[in-house]
C-alpha cells in the first residue's frame, strides 16, 4: 500500500473529527504510526506532533512540522485568503493565531486554509527484521 491509497480514509477521518462542537476555537495535533503486514510503517501526522524511529544511538525523524513558513503550507493558506503574520517571539502564525497550518479542530481557521488532512508517509520495513527478535531493538517515539 502507498500513501495515496490512504488519502480517502484520512480525509474522511479528518472531516469526522472536525465536526465536534469543541473543535470550533480549539484544536490539537496528532501523529499515528502503524506497522502493516510486517513490511510497512505508515506514519500520518498533523501539526507539530513528531515521530522518531530510534535504534541504538541514532534517530530518524519521520515527520516534518506543518509550519506556515513551508512553501506548500504557506501557498495553501494564501490561496484560501488566509495570511501569515509574525508573533512578538518571531514565530509565523496563521491569521495571527495558530503556529501550525494543520490541526484537528480550530474550525474558525479552516476557511483560511488550516486543514486536518494529515501527511501520510509509508516506509518499507525489512520483513526479515520485522519478523525477527531484532525488531525489539527499534523504538518508535511519537509526541
Amino acid at each position: 500500500m502507498n500513501a495515496s491509497s490512504d488519502k480517502p480514509v484520512s480525509r474522511a477521518a479528518s472531516r469526522s473529527v472536525d465536526k465536534s462542537p469543541l473543535s470550533q476555537s480549539s484544536g490539537s495535533t496528532a501523529t499515528v504510526c502503524v506497522v502493516r503486514n510486517g513490511a510497512e510503517l505508515a506514519v500520518a501526522h498533523v501539526g507539530d506532533s513528531r515521530a522518531l524511529l530510534c535504534r541504538k544511538a541514532s534517530a530518524l525523524q519521520l515527520t516534518e512540522d506543518h509550519e506556515p513558513e513551508l512553501d506548500g503550507e504557506r501557498e495553501r493558506i494564501e490561496r484560501c485568503n488566509g495570511r501569515i503574520t509574525w508573533s512578538s517571539f518571531g514565530r509565523p502564525r496563521v491569521n495571527g493565531i495558530l503556529e501550525m497550518t494543520r490541526s484537528i479542530g480550530d474550525m474558525d481557521l479552516k476557511k483560511c486554509g488550516v486543514t486536518a488532512e494529515p501527511d501520510v508517509h509509508v516506509l518499507e520495513v525489512s520483513a526479515s527484521i520485522a519478523a525477527s527478535r531484532q525488531c525489539k531493538l527499534y523504538t518508535l517515539l511519537s509526541c
